[in-house]
């Protein structure tokens, strides 16, 4: 009888356990607006701009140069999945093979190879040792429960804009009313249930103030506020199939079904609800008798829905400047909570006498060569402009997001700075063909701001910050030039301020000059001195061409 050779079997069992997971929020999307260098132009004294209640002419600027400036998003962040843990075979535990383990050392192996010795057979009987092995495989197995747990907690983050976004992978759920629906607060970030405030749309389209929500599932009721640049994050999600809604004050609710199986990046896209009731022509017949009279010297008009111009010029300048118009009555519309009127008119002439008859019913200082307008609001905006240069855009730009600002924010004396300031940026836009603005430097800005620095007279930005209006208007050149570079600084180097700063604005928050300041410097993380130094470093690259 041939014994077939001793086989010896060693068994190592390691049980390795990974806990934890990666709960790192994507890097934020930043936007990085072009930095094309002005061609410079020759420094021009020019009329002093519309104050608050009796509007006066305002500074002379170049044509605004489209900004290049674009959204760019980060991509998901995939954490890497923990390991899962070793799981023991059912039969490894009962095996009897485990029970020559601890005869290992013996010189068992030459053994095996002599046939005719039987000896070795008795080696089985040792089995009955292999009773107690179970012992020691069952007791780490518990320990393995506790696994799935470390793989459970995600991200999910991403942004919430106007009219586009980046979502294909789930169902779109419509949520009907959902201006009726607005929880969240007035802070950026996570939040709980607090005060609604309106939303506000950046140029890009992003929305500041939109609350993202989960619905259903474990974390229900878990929510975040989109930042200064419509960004959301909610951290720590249990790994679930959730219902996600967006809401925000004048837009339609949206949501959808998502799988959170790791961090992840999901945009939102929402889009206006229609005002009620509709704007429809005809306009109200509410003209003062002196403005029927001067109707005539008008004899251009184009209207586009719910704005309308009137001019001496030709037909197509109305018509090119009403279409104009009303991209810019809908994007303040978008981004402040209330106007001065839900109607507006402008009517433009080349004639300074034709200007010269309206100035006893809405007074202005005139200014020959000038970019000469003035206002008057018997129930709606009528404004009156002498131009410049055609077209002229950049005055529609300055002039009503004037009457917007000033409808959301009791007029104040100290807060020039932000009221020219924010105007004179947004003069220097141009409305692409996806409707957002895009905004760079005027050259009228950024030229003057570099001759004063040659000369060492620029305004400190701690008295800049605080001049009253009637100081700030007859320094206006510099006070002008100093108060728009900073807000290209603003939106160039801090995304997201000048717009969250509006937010607080349209929420009631901040209601003073002081107020206005500290949020400035709270969302910049800068002192006055660093802010200073910082935006009058970017405004002097600016002019290199940097």
């Amino acid at each position: 009888m041939r014994l077939a050779p001793l086989l010896i079997v060693v068994l190592t069992i390691g049980v390795t356990f990974a806990c934890g997971a990666d709960n790192t929020a994507p890097v934020p999307a930043t936007r990085t607006p072009a930095t094309s260098s002005p061609a410079a132009q020759e420094a021009t004294s020019v009329p002093v701009g519309t104050p608050g209640p009796a509007p006066m002419s305002s500074p002379t600027p170049e044509a605004a140069a489209a900004s290049t400036a674009s959204a760019v998003r980060s991509p998901a962040v995939e954490p890497t999945p923990a390991p899962a843990p070793a799981t023991p075979e059912p039969t490894s535990a009962a095996t009897p093979t485990l029970a020559p383990i601890p005869s290992l050392t013996a010189p068992a192996t030459p053994t095996a190879t002599q046939t005719p010795t039987a000896a070795p057979e008795p080696t089985p009987p040792p089995s009955p040792t292999a009773t107690p092995e179970p012992t020691p495989t069952a007791t780490p197995a518990p320990t393995a429960t506790p696994t799935p747990t470390a793989t459970t907690m995600a991200t999910l983050s991403g942004t919430v804009n106007h009219g586009w976004g980046g979502w294909t992978d789930y169902q779109t759920i419509e949520f009907g009313d959902g201006a009726s629906y607005r929880s969240g607060s007035s802070s950026v970030g996570e939040s709980g249930v607090g005060t609604a405030a309106p939303a506000v749309t950046t140029p890009d389209g992003y929305v500041i103030g939109a609350v993202v929500e989960v619905v259903d599932g474990p974390d229900a009721g878990r929510q975040a506020t989109t930042d200064g640049s419509g960004r959301y994050v909610l951290e720590s999600l249990r790994q679930a199939q959730f219902t996600i809604r967006v809401t925000a004050e004048g837009f339609a609710s949206v949501g959808g079904v998502v799988e959170l199986t790791s961090d992840r990046v999901l945009d939102f896209a929402i889009s206006h609800k229609p005002s009620a009731p509709q704007l429809l022509p005809p306009f109200p017949d509410s003209d003062p008798a002196w403005l029927r009279a001067l109707s005539s010297d008008y004899p251009h008009v184009y209207q586009v829905g719910n704005v309308r111009v009137f001019s001496d010029i030709s037909p197509t300048f109305s018509r090119e400047h009403a279409e104009h118009l009303k991209q810019v009555w809908d994007f303040f519309n978008a981004l402040y909570a209330k106007n001065r009127g839900d109607w507006t008119e402008v009517y433009y002439t080349l004639d300074p006498e034709i200007f010269q008859k309206v100035v006893p019913h809405c007074p202005t200082l005139f200014i020959p060569g000038a970019r000469n307008l003035t206002s008057c609001y018997p129930d709606y905006p009528r404004w009156f402009v002498l131009p410049y240069q055609i077209p002229d855009f950049g005055t529609q730009l300055h002039e009503i997001g004037h009457d917007f600002l000033y409808g959301t924010w009791p007029y104040q004396d100290d807060t020039r700075w932000f009221i020219e300031g924010t105007a004179m940026y947004f003069e220097g836009g141009v409305f692409t063909d996806d409707g957002s603005l895009r905004v760079s430097p005027l050259p009228y800005c950024s030229t003057l701001f570099h001759q004063y620095d040659q000369e060492a007279r620029l305004i400190p930005l701690a008295q800049l910050l605080r001049l009253g209006e009637s100081v700030f208007l007859a320094d206006n050149l510099r006070a002008y030039s100093q108060s728009c570079m900073l807000f290209n600084y603003l939106e160039t180097r801090a995304p997201g301020v000048l717009y969250t700063l509006i937010y607080g604005i349209n929420a009631g928050q901040i209601v003073s000059n002081d107020q206005l300041i500290t949020a400035l410097l709270d969302l910049t993380g800068k002192s006055i001195s660093e802010l200073d130094e910082a935006y009058q470093t970017y405004a002097r690259q600016w002019e290199r061409g940097q």
